[in-house]
């Protein structure tokens, strides 16, 4: 079948270089949506394989403090603040394979997402005994964000009649979104959407014996 997909929720970043032993990081949901046109095959008894093409907003705000430490890898007081904030717009070209029991199905796959517009800024300042340092890079020119992210998605779908179903995606990001600049963050998007998907029509269907 081939249908119109939309979706609204949530979506939010994450600092992934969160391998440092004193990283304290928080992340703040913003909305997020998308709508696209979506293809559903079927493939084997309850197997389908669905691909979509969709416009999707992934926005989020993320605040990491870095508490610095010693030679003897003890806590010396100083320590550096970062906040950033996205905007990102995508066109987004989910790759999936659905299972379907019944009424219900879920898909798992992979998500490529290709950057149409988007701004993001960062602040922050490393404080010391003897001197606080305070800086601001923003993007808006966006030559400081990938233009291309990927991830993987699962989805969880339940049919109802005509021609209507309803579920929830869940994204998760696994690229870096904000260019490496020596001590940048590493960025990843995040999102969890409500979708709904109505059937325009069905394709390959068998024609009945006269």
């Amino acid at each position: 079948s081939i249908g119109i997909v939309g979706g609204l929720g949530t979506s939010y970043i994450t600092n992934r270089s969160a391998g440092q032993q004193n990283l304290v990081e928080k992340f703040y949901p913003r909305m997020s949506y998308e709508i696209g046109l979506e293809l559903n095959k079927k493939i084997h008894k309850n197997i389908n394989l669905v691909t979509s093409l969709n416009f999707m907003t992934l926005n989020g705000k993320e605040s990491s403090r870095l508490d610095d430490v010693d030679d003897n890898n003890k806590l010396n007081g100083n320590f550096g603040l970062d906040t950033v904030w996205l905007k990102l717009n995508y066109i987004s070209f989910p790759i999936m394979v659905e299972y379907k029991f019944r009424k219900t199905s879920i898909s798992v796959g992979v998500q490529n997402n290709f950057r149409v517009s988007g701004q993001g800024v960062e602040r922050g300042y490393f404080k010391t005994d003897f001197q606080e340092i305070r800086f601001e890079n923003k993007t808006n020119k966006t030559n400081a964000i990938d233009n291309f992210d990927f991830g993987i998605v699962l989805f969880f779908k339940y049919y109802l009649k005509n021609r209507i179903s309803i579920g929830s995606k869940l994204y998760y990001g696994l690229n870096n979104n904000w260019k490496d600049y020596s001590n940048s963050p590493r960025l990843s998007n995040n999102q969890l959407l409500i979708k709904v998907n109505y059937d325009l029509f069905k394709i390959n269907r068998k024609s009945k014996n006269k």
